[in-house]
C-alpha cells in the first residue's frame, strides 16, 4: 500500500492468535518504522474487516491509545449538570482521564 506520501505497509505473515486472525504488517512511513500487528475477522459477506490493532510503537491496542486520547477530552464536553454549576473545570477532566488509564490495561486485552 503506497498513499503517495512515501509510506508504505507490508504484510510479513498472517497467523491465528488465541482463535484470532492477525496480519503482522511492518509499516515504512516518513516518520520512522513501525510494526503493527492487526486483528481481522470475516464478516456475513465473505469480506475482512479490521477489528484493532497492536503497535509495537506505543506497545498498546490503538483502542486503547484512542480511549487514552479522547477520554480527556469528552470529560470537558459531557460534564454533568452539577459539575457545569459548580464549575468542573481542567480537574475534573484530569481526573477521569488517569481513573481511566489506570483501569484501561486490566480491561481490555493487551498485546501480542
Amino acid at each position: 500500500m503506497n498513499a503517495n506520501l512515501g509510506s508504505s505497509m507490508e504484510v510479513i505473515n498472517l497467523r491465528n492468535v488465541d482463535g484470532e486472525t492477525r496480519a503482522m504488517c511492518r509499516l515504512f512511513a516518513i516518520e520512522g518504522m513501525n510494526y503493527l500487528d492487526i486483528v481481522i475477522q470475516e464478516n456475513n459477506q465473505g469480506a475482512f474487516e479490521f477489528i484493532d490493532a497492536y503497535s509495537f510503537t506505543t506497545g498498546e491496542m490503538l483502542s486503547v491509545t484512542m480511549r487514552q486520547l479522547m477520554m480527556p477530552i469528552m470529560a470537558t464536553i459531557w460534564k454533568t449538570p452539577v459539575q457545569k454549576l459548580f464549575g468542573g473545570g481542567d480537574a475534573y477532566a484530569n481526573a477521569v482521564a488517569n481513573i481511566w488509564i489506570e483501569n484501561s490495561g486490566r480491561r481490555h486485552r493487551r498485546g501480542v
